[in-house]
């Protein structure tokens, strides 16, 4: 995030928002169920910072599946 602020113009900032999507679900997947749900919903947030920066982008397939994932588990998890 910090390059993201250090470099607004960077050419690697879709890859910037995908390593912190993937980084921001791992994070869920390795919480403690009692946070979990919290957790997958920072996933369903950037998400949809990645989607609304980057709409054609060539990781949409990717962050597609971790929305799946995250909003699945948000689903089954008790709030």
């Amino acid at each position: 995030r910090e390059a993201m602020k250090s470099y607004p113009f960077s050419k690697y900032n879709e890859e910037y928002q995908m390593i912190i999507l993937r980084a921001r679900f791992e994070y869920a997947e390795r919480s403690t169920l009692g946070t979990q749900p919290e957790r997958y919903r920072m996933v369903l947030d950037e998400y949809f910072n990645y989607k609304n920066t980057f709409p054609n982008g060539k990781y949409m397939p990717e962050a597609d599946r971790y929305y799946k994932k995250a909003q699945s588990k948000i689903d089954v998890l008790p709030s």
